[in-house]
């Protein structure tokens, strides 16, 4: 029978039929357009790849460790396997006790650098933190792993402290914990020293803010030192200016 002899109710049937089957092959709905969103992740990850803008050092500073080794250091006690260099980082494994030295004698000098202790995994309260080193002044005896010298102290509840170590003698000091205490980062990120010598006086300044100021001393020039003292501990940009 031709479409044209159908009877009404049969065409009508036959455009329901074909309108259900219309909708039934249209998919449900358009696709959501991706945006700029959903490559967030990867761009934060390439950002975080890019490495930092090369350290700029400041006029009339030098490093006192080269990119490729620490030719101008010696270690007078300990071993010399628990220090090593990775650029301009100077990195400490902290045992065996001992000290690294400077083969030069220096007398009065601005001496600045960066250093993070390893963060212990189970460390919650920052006041409780041991790790320790310490920065030697004007160093005069190597026998022991506290040669006497005059310490601007590394270890972390009592950074920047100045105190006489190894039998010299000791030295007037006045010392600002209040200011040490507000700012001291946490261990695990990067604090910044700068230690000041002016014909036996010293200075520290810690993280932009001064914290201990000394009086001269017996022990007005020397090598300078960096202790291991168990902790493992890097020095970063560590550089120096004569004055």
């Amino acid at each position: 029978m031709s479409p044209r002899n159908l009877p009404l109710y049969c065409i009508c049937a036959l455009f329901v039929s074909a309108a259900i089957l219309s909708c039934r092959s249209e998919p449900a709905g358009p696709k959501e357009e991706q945006t700029g969103d959903s490559d967030a992740p990867q761009k934060k990850s390439d950002e975080s790849k890019q490495q930092a803008p090369a350290f700029e050092l400041e006029e009339g500073f030098v490093f006192l460790a080269n990119d490729s080794d620490m030719g101008e250091f010696t270690v007078p006690v300990g071993d010399a396997a628990t220090w090593s260099i990775d650029g301009h980082t100077i990195k400490c494994s902290g045992r065996p006790r001992g000290y690294l030295k400077t083969k030069q004698s220096y007398r009065n000098f601005t001496l600045r650098l960066d250093f993070r202790y390893a963060r212990p995994k189970n460390l919650k309260d920052d006041d409780k933190f041991k790790g320790n080193t310490g920065y030697l002044m004007y160093i005069s005896d190597e026998n022991t792993p506290w040669p006497a010298c005059v310490e601007v102290q590394g270890k972390h509840v009592q950074l920047a402290k100045i105190v006489a170590i190894g039998g010299a003698e000791a030295v007037e000091a006045t010392d600002n914990e209040q200011a040490r205490i507000d700012n001291r980062k946490p261990a695990g990120q990067w604090n910044s020293l700068e230690i000041q010598s002016n014909e036996g006086a010293l200075v520290s300044i810690l993280n932009g803010v001064k914290i201990a100021e000394s009086r001269p001393g017996p022990l007005t020039e020397g090598p300078i030192g960096f202790q291991a003292e168990d902790w493992a501990i890097d020095f970063r940009n560590v550089r120096i200016r004569e004055e």
